[in-house]
């Protein structure tokens, strides 16, 4: 595939979790703000403490976002990521890394996020 950022080299530094659910993503703009009212899902295909891969029919936008897993035990589990990684992997297929660099409040719903 076509590299779109970020160097081919394999950085991970923690062990990765195979996934394979469907989470929702806030893309966030400029100003530090979602760049959308509502989010949208993507494939989650892995996860470390640290980050994890998506699979998404078209590349996010921005350099940060807001990520959505399920619930559990009712508490939210949302955080704010950097992109770190992007590549295409085929027509109409990106692979997109995130590195997690803040973790959103419990109470927070992800139309009313605010971080901690």
């Amino acid at each position: 595939g076509e590299l779109i950022g970020g160097a081919g080299k394999e950085t991970r530094r923690h062990l990765r979790r195979m996934l394979g659910d469907v989470i929702e993503i806030t893309p966030m703009g400029e100003d530090g703000q979602p760049r959308h009212r509502a989010g949208f899902q993507v494939f989650c295909k892995d996860v470390s403490v640290s980050g994890c891969g998506l699979l998404h029919h078209q590349d996010i936008p921005g350099d940060r976002c807001l990520l959505w897993f399920p619930r559990l035990a009712g508490r939210s589990n949302g955080f704010l990521c950097q992109i770190v990684r992007r590549r295409r992997v085929a027509l109409g297929m990106y692979e997109i890394g995130l590195k997690f660099i803040g973790r959103i409040e419990e109470s927070a719903e992800p139309s009313d996020s605010t971080l901690s």
